[in-house]
């Protein structure tokens, strides 16, 4: 059996636009602050094509970090896949442990990491998701979460990429990991992440605010259809499977 180098890995990207706001910071400490007796790791994922000098584009506070903390990295991967980037560059590199994707935006309590990884060992078949949205369409085949936080145990997810997700689901990250939890009958337990994590804390850009509203529902919904429709081996697959997860 090939050990876990890690409990748990914290990983979050961000992007040009944000990444000087001082309030990434504050996000990053609150995760390097955790109250545990667990062993983690923060990792925040970000794009050479984004970012084409590197660290000589960042704040040097977030370089410091790099520097000096031995359980902080800076994760650099080429192709700017946005959200996505935040779980498979790190599965890669690191794909023998817990990896939960977090948003860089939203403050992490202090217990965040004893209460997710002590959810983890005592439930040994299950990955841990922390939830502020979840519905099912009125025909109850397809399902739309928004997650606040996602911790991937090693094998919770059906073998596709990003770039599966990226073609039929664009930048809706969280549908493509629940399509990919249900194929692969990965079962779950939800957490009210509010009590975890201070979602929203700070200003948002509006696109990626407004995540509510029949246009945003119906968009999904088509999204999905699509990816069934090309794929049907896929549907079939999902069918069966989600009838079986609690």
């Amino acid at each position: 059996m090939v050990s876990m180098k890690y409990d748990i890995i914290l990983s979050l990207t961000s992007w040009k636009g944000r990444i000087y706001d001082a309030s990434l910071l504050m996000v990053l400490l609150s995760m390097l602050k955790q109250k545990t007796k667990f062993k983690y790791k923060v990792v925040l994922v970000l794009s050479s094509d984004e970012f084409q000098t590197k660290e000589k584009e960042l704040p040097p506070r977030i370089v410091k970090l790099n520097e000096v903390c031995d359980y902080f990295e800076i994760l650099w991967t080429k192709e700017n896949t946005k959200a996505y980037k935040k779980y498979f560059p790190v599965r890669r590199k690191y794909p023998n442990d817990n990896i939960c994707i977090l948003d860089d935006d939203s403050t992490l309590h202090d217990n965040f990491v004893e209460t997710f990884c002590t959810l983890l060992k005592e439930n040994p078949d299950r990955m841990i998701i922390g939830t502020n949205h979840f519905m099912l369409n009125t025909s109850k085949t397809i399902m739309h979460t928004r997650y606040g936080a996602a911790c991937f145990r090693p094998n919770s997810l059906y073998d596709l990429d990003e770039s599966f997700g990226r073609k039929y689901f664009l930048d809706h990250d969280d549908e493509f990991y629940l399509l990919l939890s249900v194929l692969n009958g990965t079962k779950s337990v939800c957490l009210d992440i509010h009590k975890y994590i201070d979602i929203n804390r700070f200003q948002q850009n509006k696109s990626l605010a407004e995540t509510g509203g029949q246009l945003r529902y119906n968009n999904l919904c088509s999204m999905w259809t699509k990816c069934f429709s090309e794929n049907q081996s896929l549907k079939d697959k999902f069918d069966r499977n989600k009838n079986k997860l609690n």
